[in-house]
C-alpha cells in the first residue's frame, strides 16, 4: 500500500493529511481555508436576478441558475482539488486520496478531486473536521488498518 491522502474538511476550512501506513504518523501537509464557509448567503452579495424586457414591453426576472453559497464551494472544493492534485504530482508512488467531510461536502470535493487526481476518492462518511490531531490520527489509522495490510 503506497498509503493515503486525506482530505478532513468542513465547509470553512479543509485540512490534507498524509498518512504513510495504518500506523505511521499523521502528517498535515496543507490548509484550506474558505472565508465564506460559516456565514450567511445574505452576507456574499445579493441572489436577486436580474429583469429583462420581453418583446411586448413586459418585464420578467432572471431565473437565478446558482445559489451564491453553492458557487462559493464549487471554488472552495476546486481550491481543494487543485492543493491535492499539486501534492500528488511530485510523488512516484500516488497515495489513495479519501475525504472525510459531511456529506454535502462530499458531493462537491468528489467529483473536483476525480478530475484532478484521475482516480476515484475512498469516503469516510464522517465529519471529522472538529476532532484534535490527536483523535484524527486514531480514527484514520483504524480507518486505513481495515482497508488490508501495510
Amino acid at each position: 500500500m503506497s498509503g493515503f491522502c486525506v482530505v478532513v474538511a468542513d465547509h470553512a476550512k479543509a485540512d490534507v493529511y498524509r498518512l504513510a501506513t495504518a500506523r505511521g504518523p499523521l502528517e498535515r501537509v496543507a490548509s484550506i481555508v474558505n472565508p465564506s464557509g460559516h456565514g450567511h448567503e445574505r452576507d456574499l452579495g445579493t441572489a436577486r436576478p436580474g429583469r429583462v424586457t420581453g418583446g411586448s414591453g413586459q418585464r420578467h426576472a432572471l431565473q437565478p441558475h446558482q445559489q451564491l453559497r453553492e458557487h462559493a464551494t464549487e471554488v472552495y472544493a476546486q481550491e481543494v482539488a487543485d492543493q491535492v492534485g499539486k501534492l500528488l504530482a511530485g510523488q512516484p508512488d500516488t497515495p489513495r486520496v479519501a475525504i472525510a467531510a459531511a456529506p454535502s461536502l462530499v458531493g462537491a470535493l468528489r467529483p473536483k478531486l476525480v478530475r484532478t487526481t484521475r482516480q476515484q476518492p475512498l469516503i469516510v462518511h464522517h465529519s471529522l473536521s472538529k476532532l484534535s490531531e490527536s483523535q484524527l490520527a486514531v480514527r484514520l489509522r483504524t480507518w486505513a488498518g481495515g482497508l488490508g495490510p501495510d
